[in-house]
Order: C-alpha cells, then structure tokens, then sequence
C-alpha cells in the first residue's frame, strides 16, 4: 500500500529527474505524472 506523496517529495524526484536529464525516459514519465497526480 502506498500513500500519496506530498508536494515536497514530488518536487525532490522532479529536481533528480530533470537534474539527471531522465525527463525524457518512459519510465521516468510515468513516475513524475503519478506524483503529480497524487499530490494534487
């Protein structure tokens, strides 16, 4: 069971992601778009 991530998590992952240039990799879409989702 996994709980939503808060804002401040997502935009740690968003911060890796785009500081590791993976913004671009599937894999890497989806996460960012759940995080996105789920902390709304």
């Amino acid at each position: 069971s996994s709980q939503p991530w808060t804002k401040a998590e997502c935009q740690v992952l968003i911060n890796f992601i785009i500081e590791n240039h993976l913004a671009g990799q599937p894999m890497h879409k989806h996460i960012w778009k759940a995080c996105l989702e789920s902390s709304s």
